[in-house]
């Protein structure tokens, strides 16, 4: 027994023995591995969070106009930023404030308040868009400003002499909505910039790039010493080229025909919905600041009683004026309610029920058939005329060429405007509230109907391809989608006749729209306006001898009769337009 139980004893000092040599090697082993391999790693880690992010912005995409001439490019410029975790007491805010011209109170506040961030360790920007020889000068000092670095920054410019300001639109610093969420599968930091408006806005997903990133190793004194060895560094992607449809210098030459002066112009191809030119005045100069756009400038636009940041082409809502004339003459004419030759007596005035309604010629036309009423623009006529169309059809005809509807352009913000019905009229006001002489100012584009210069473009735009049309598009590369309206082709070739004597024969409205091809086709209108002066509309067409087709859609403010500013400036377009069509 006692033999035993000192055999018993050996064995159980033995095993002791053993598990702590076990264990002392695996310590040794862990204390290599610690020491040895995962040496460098650690010692990132214990330099104070010494391991930093670099992102490197992607540049936007490049934007060309419809023969590959660039519209809005990048230029290269740096943003100072400080990573709040690194800014010690060694910091001298008064040199850097000489440096950058910014006030040093204004400089610590803005420190101050990153330092308070969640995310001490992400860079926020100081100042944007230095120059490199300001940069190059701060970074003689580096020693006196631990924490703070440059990255550079591709700024929006625009080489080209056109503004095409409401087309392209403007850039602005995410707001934190999209910081927190994830648009067009970006994920987007402090300090990035998207499309606020614009086609930089419709085509955000597009144009924005991915951006770069690199690991930097930095030490306790907030001194970068360059890549830190790591797989997970990524290349910036630069964003997708964009090419619109617009033609350079047809929007340079109607951007100066609208220069002091408020209006729309917009020209298209209405055979493929191509805008080849989109002006909306006033405007603002997008050359007159570097980057995302400064928000007292914007507030400046904004406040501005003159609504320059208005795009006037797709939001302005306007009385139609007599251009919407061709919506009653369609309707009547297809459903032979009236032929070309009917014929109302205009005496200059028009007795509804005992309210006088007046045509634009107080001395009247006289007997008037079709082609005269719309080559004259004869408002009698049309009060005859409605009186035999009730208001749910005259809408419906209205809708069918796009108006009181959005026509799908590639642009944000558009408005679909107002083509009353019954039940618009019994909601405004009330079931006996109304009656048939509203129908009277419709007719003529006046009252409650509202349009806007893009709407009164399609309707052109049926016209000159006899119903088939498509949308509009400011991309080359967006699909074209049809716009079409089927209506007999007596009725197209009718509409399509008098709007070329409108332009063409002696007394037409559109006299001044005329150049020497004959090849013009169109439609004035006189829009009332309780503010002052009425508004000058031209719309019409005209073709090449190539076939080739421009369409295009005026308005004037202010600009008096259809017959003056708005004939005169379509005049000298489409003369461009055809010089272009033969010179290339």
């Amino acid at each position: 027994m006692f033999l035993n139980f000192n055999k018993s004893k050996s064995h159980r000092r033995k095993i002791i023995f053993y598990t702590a040599i076990f264990i002392i090697i695996l310590l040794e082993l862990k204390f290599f591995h610690i020491t040895v391999v995962k040496h460098k790693e650690l010692n990132v880690s214990s330099e104070a969070n010494s391991l930093r992010k670099i992102y490197y912005n992607a540049p936007r995409g490049i934007i060309y106009d419809r023969y590959a001439r660039p519209i809005v490019d990048n230029m290269p410029t740096y943003d100072l930023k400080f990573t709040p975790i690194l800014i010690s007491d060694n910091f001298n805010y008064t040199l850097l404030s000489d440096l950058i011209n910014i006030n040093e109170d204004t400089l610590r506040q803005i420190i101050s308040k990153g330092k308070k961030k969640f995310k001490k360790f992400d860079p926020i920007v100081i100042k944007r868009h230095v120059q490199f020889e300001d940069m190059s000068r701060i970074q003689e000092y580096k020693l006196n400003f631990p924490g703070l670095f440059f990255s550079e920054f591709p700024a929006r410019i625009y080489p080209s002499n056109v503004r095409a300001t409401h087309v392209l639109g403007y850039l602005r610093e995410v707001p934190d909505k999209i910081l927190k969420s994830s648009l067009c599968n970006h994920q987007y930091k402090l300090g990035d910039v998207y499309g606020e408006t614009g086609i930089e806005k419709i085509y955000e997903c597009d144009l924005k790039g991915q951006d770069g990133l690199e690991y930097h190793l930095y030490d306790v004194k907030g001194l970068n010493h360059g890549i830190y060895d790591s797989k997970r560094n990524t290349q910036a992607v630069n964003g997708n080229n964009l090419y619109l449809t617009i033609d350079l210098r047809m929007q340079e030459y109607a951007e100066l025909l609208m220069k002091d002066k408020k209006g729309s112009i917009i020209a298209m191809d209405p055979n493929s919905g191509d805008i080849l030119a989109m002006v909306s005045f006033p405007d603002y100069d997008l050359k007159s600041f570097t980057g995302p756009i400064p928000a007292n400038l914007w507030e400046d636009w904004n406040s501005d009683i003159n609504n320059p940041i208005i795009n006037r082409s797709v939001q302005g809502l306007y009385p139609p004026g007599s251009v919407l004339k061709l919506i009653a003459a369609s309707y009547a004419l297809d459903h032979n309610i009236i032929s070309k030759d009917w014929t109302v007596d205009c005496k200059g005035t028009y007795d509804f029920y005992g309210e006088n309604y007046s045509c634009w010629n107080k001395e009247g036309h006289g007997p008037t058939n079709f082609m005269q009423s719309i080559r004259h623009s004869c408002n009698v006529y049309y009060f005859e005329l409605i009186k035999n169309i009730n208001i749910d059809d005259w809408s419906s005809i209205a809708k069918s060429f796009g108006f009181g509807n959005k026509t799908n352009i590639d642009l944000s913000a558009e408005i679909k405007g107002i083509i009353p019905d019954r039940k618009y009229m019994n909601d405004k006001y009330g079931r006996f509230g109304w009656a048939q002489g509203h129908l009277l100012n419709f007719v003529i584009g006046q009252g409650d109907v509202a349009a806007t210069p893009i709407q009164v473009l399609q309707m052109i735009n049926l016209i000159a391809t006899k119903g088939n049309t498509f949308e509009p598009r400011l991309n080359m590369n967006r699909e074209k989608s049809p716009f079409t309206l089927k209506l007999k082709t007596k009725t197209w070739n009718l509409i399509n006749q008098s709007m070329w004597e409108v332009v063409n024969y002696s007394g037409g409205t559109g006299w001044r729209a005329k150049i020497n091809n004959n090849k013009v086709w169109g439609k004035t209108g006189t829009s009332q306006n309780p503010h002052g002066e009425p508004h000058s509309w031209f719309a019409g067409y005209t073709k090449l001898n190539n076939g080739k087709v421009m369409s295009l859609a005026v308005i004037v403010e202010n600009g008096g009769k259809g017959s003056g500013e708005g004939s005169i400036i379509a005049g000298k377009l489409f003369n461009y337009y055809n010089k272009l069509g033969v010179d290339g």
